[in-house]
């Protein structure tokens, strides 16, 4: 699947058509916008509750340098913001 936005939507939406089939109470974990998740065409068939974890930003650079994948930038602390 592409990345960016539009694969974080089809993602989204992915994980939103297999939850709501499953017709069981569900939790996403993930580091998309609730805007997004709203905005999924199957956002309609369930009830949202929404919950942000965040930390600091220098954890969030510690956590981003562990991971190794070049994502600790000043465009990811943007981002995140």
């Amino acid at each position: 699947m592409a990345g960016g936005k539009r694969g974080r939507q089809a993602l989204t939406e992915s994980w939103l058509q297999t939850a709501v089939q499953s017709g069981r109470p569900f939790g996403l974990l993930g580091p998309c916008p609730l805007s997004e998740i709203l905005a999924a065409p199957s956002a309609a068939c369930s009830e949202i509750r929404h919950l942000l974890l965040d930390v600091a930003d220098t954890e969030r650079v510690r956590r981003l340098r562990a991971r190794g994948d070049g994502q600790a930038t000043q465009e990811t602390l943007n981002w995140a913001a």
